[in-house]
């Protein structure tokens, strides 16, 4: 596998200071990994646009990683990684971003600007963290939000039409995570 100098002196711009900076930090990536329990990575400006050169990896040994291989030398494009792309053009920080990773996993992203002396972006410094159970739950939350809404309408509707129903006070459904009725009253 090529070095991290080898990759960037073919996949960006940078010169030859700002990849020393960037080896030099790269040194603490896999500390920055164990003591955040995430996958840190250092992107770096591509040639191409919207992407970024996936220059230095490190997989926590005090948590599970999102990978399963290294991705460095592949490209982080902006479709799939917003916010390594935004941090890079505007030089700002951004937290709590999503993003798919390259093995096709949601994530969140903490991303920080790497600038010279110069103060010129010259690399992002990524924390990644998987949150699909995350999202799982969100999706399960908006169908059960759907399906109460549903059944509201469905007892309005039956309210309406019916007498009877005028005189049922209150009425309590209870159902279990798989959605299905355990108690009726």
């Amino acid at each position: 596998m090529a070095s991290l100098r080898e990759l960037c002196e073919v996949h960006t711009t940078l010169v030859p200071e700002d990849v020393q900076q960037i080896e030099e930090l790269a040194q603490y990536l896999q500390l920055f990994a164990d003591i955040s329990q995430s996958d840190m990575f250092i992107d770096c400006p591509a040639v191409g646009e919207n992407e970024a050169l996936v220059a230095a990896q490190a997989h926590p040994t005090t948590a599970k990683s999102l990978y399963k291989t290294s991705v460095v030398g592949q490209m982080a494009l902006a479709e799939n990684e917003p916010a390594v792309l935004s941090s890079l053009l505007t030089g700002e920080p951004v937290i709590g971003s999503r993003g798919i990773s390259q093995e096709q996993i949601v994530m969140r992203q903490n991303v920080m600007p790497i600038k010279n002396a110069y103060g010129v972006t010259i690399g992002t410094l990524i924390m990644e963290r998987d949150i699909s159970a995350e999202v799982e739950q969100e999706k399960n939350v908006e169908l059960l939000m759907e399906t109460t809404e549903q059944l509201s309408e469905t007892l309005l509707k039956l309210a309406k039409e019916s007498k009877f129903l005028s005189l049922i006070h209150e009425g309590m459904i209870l159902f279990d995570y798989r959605r299905v009725i355990t108690y009726v009253n």
